[in-house]
Order: C-alpha cells, then structure tokens, then sequence
C-alpha cells in the first residue's frame, strides 16, 4: 500500500512540475517582451532547459528564467555571446 501511494506521489509531483513549467513559460513569454534587449532566441531555450532530466540543468533554466521575469537585461546580453 505504501508503494501506491509513493507512486501517486511522485506522479503528482511530475504533473506539479509540469504546471509550474507552463507557468513559468507564460511570464517569461510576458516579461521578455518588456525588456530593452530582445530575448526572443533566449527563451526557447530555457524552457528547454527547465524541462532538462538532470537536476541541475533544470535549476540553471529556473534560474535563468527567474532574471528574465525580474527584467534583468544583461542576462540577455551575457547569454547572447
């Protein structure tokens, strides 16, 4: 029984992850259009990288994306070179 619920567990996490993702894609989305430098080949990208299997990569992407919903325009310029 307790392996049943371990499974719906972490299947309700994963489907979470998946909610917060899109989330976090809609304001990057939004956000990216208000900054001075254009981010647009930069956002593909990171969405890719918050849906990465290795831990640590995801948390690069969330990273990344929270600067770019911060509006902090030189993570646009560091990124582009």
């Amino acid at each position: 029984m307790d392996n049943i619920h371990l499974r719906m567990n972490m299947a309700e996490m994963a489907f979470q992850h998946d909610e917060i993702i899109d989330d976090m894609e809609f304001a990057i989305r939004r956000f990216s259009e208000w900054l001075v430098f254009s981010c647009d080949q930069l956002v593909p990208h990171v969405i890719r990288l918050m849906s990465s299997p290795i831990e640590s990569v995801r948390a690069s992407g969330f990273g990344f994306a929270i600067e770019i919903i911060s509006q902090k325009p030189q993570v646009c310029l560091v990124l582009k070179y």
